[in-house]
C-alpha cells in the first residue's frame, strides 16, 4: 500500500463503528415495534387469554410476547432495507465527496491520487466514532437530536409505560375479564379440527354398517366396545310390512250355571297355612255387615 493511502485504515475503522451503530439502531427499532404491538395485544386481553387456557404450556402461554418480538424484528428489517443511508452521509459534505472519490480510485497510482489520499487521511483522522453518533441525527422542524439517543429514550419510556400498565389496576381494566369471544373462537377452531378428524375417519371407511335394523352394530363408549343388537319394532321409526289377511275363529262352549259353595267347604279346600287367615277375614267381614 502506498504510504499516502493509509486513509483506508481510518475509513475501515469508521466503517466498523458505523455498522455497530446501525445494528444498535435496528435493535432499538425492533424493541419499539415489539413494545407497541404487545401494547395493542395487551389492550385486547389476548395475553390473559393465553395465560388462562395454556398455563401448563409455557411456550403457548408466552405466545403473545414471542409474536410481538418476531413482528418487531420483521418491522426493523423492513425499515433497514428502506433506509439508504451510508457512512459518507455522516461526514462533512466536502470530506464526504473527497472520500468517495479517493475510495473509488484507490487502485490508481498517480500524483493527483496521492495528494487526494493524503488530504482524505488528514480529514478522517480527525473523525471519532462518537462523532458518527452525534452526526446521525433526527431533525423535525426546530428539533434536532441524535437518532441513537431518541430511539433509546423512546424504547425506555414505552417499556416503562407497558410495565406500569400491565401491573396496575389500569391493566386489569384494559384486559377484559370476559374472555367469552376468544373462548368461542377457540371452541370453533377445536370443533373444526374435530370435524376434520371425523371426516377423515369416514373416508377411511370404519366398520359400522349403514343399516342397523335386525343386524349387529358396534358402538364405542369411553373406549369400551359394546355389542348391540337392535330389532325392528312397532315404535317410532319402525317400518311396516304387509302380511296376508288371516281369519281367526273362536271355539264355542255351553254356558254353565253358578253354584253357591258354603264357606266351610271353601275354607277346607284351601291350604292349611292359609285357612286361619281366610276364616278370620270372613268373620271380620260378617261383623262389619252387621
Amino acid at each position: 500500500m502506498n504510504g499516502s493511502y493509509v486513509f483506508l485504515v481510518d475509513l475501515k475503522r469508521l466503517t466498523a463503528a458505523y455498522r455497530r451503530l446501525v445494528r444498535v439502531l435496528n435493535l432499538l427499532d425492533a424493541a419499539i415495534i415489539a413494545i407497541l404491538v404487545y401494547g395493542v395485544v395487551l389492550f385486547l386481553g389476548i395475553p390473559a387469554f393465553f395465560e388462562l387456557y395454556w398455563q401448563d404450556v409455557p411456550l403457548l402461554a408466552r405466545a403473545p410476547v414471542i409474536f410481538s418480538i418476531l413482528l418487531g424484528c420483521c418491522g426493523a428489517k423492513l425499515l433497514s432495507r428502506r433506509s439508504r443511508s451510508d457512512i459518507y452521509q455522516l461526514f462533512d459534505p466536502k470530506l464526504s465527496e473527497k472520500t468517495r472519490t479517493a475510495y473509488d480510485n484507490r487502485r490508481s497510482n498517480s500524483v493527483v491520487m496521492e495528494h487526494l489520499a493524503e488530504d482524505v487521511r488528514r480529514g478522517l483522522a480527525l473523525v471519532r466514532s462518537a462523532d458518527l453518533i452525534k452526526r446521525s441525527r433526527f431533525t423535525l422542524g426546530g428539533l434536532s437530536m441524535p437518532l441513537l439517543h431518541l430511539k433509546t429514550i423512546s424504547a425506555v419510556i414505552l417499556f416503562g409505560a407497558l410495565l406500569i400498565i400491565s401491573h396496575s389496576q389500569i391493566g386489569e381494566d384494559i384486559s377484559p375479564p370476559n374472555l367469552q369471544p376468544l373462548e368461542e373462537l377457540r371452541d370453533k377452531a377445536t370443533s373444526l379440527f374435530q370435524e376434520k378428524d371425523l371426516s377423515d375417519q369416514g373416508d377411511e371407511g370404519p366398520d359400522i354398517p349403514g343399516d342397523i335394523y335386525g343386524k349387529p352394530s358396534l358402538a364405542v363408549l369411553d373406549e369400551v366396545n359394546l355389542e348391540l343388537l337392535l330389532y325392528s319394532g312397532t315404535g317410532a321409526g319402525s317400518l311396516s310390512r304387509e302380511t296376508e289377511t288371516m281369519s281367526h275363529f273362536f271355539q264355542t262352549a255351553h254356558p254353565g250355571e253358578g253354584v253357591a259353595v258354603p264357606t266351610e267347604l271353601y275354607i277346607e279346600s284351601l291350604p292349611s297355612q292359609h285357612r286361619e287367615i281366610v276364616k278370620r277375614y270372613f268373620e271380620n267381614l260378617a261383623e262389619i255387615d252387621k
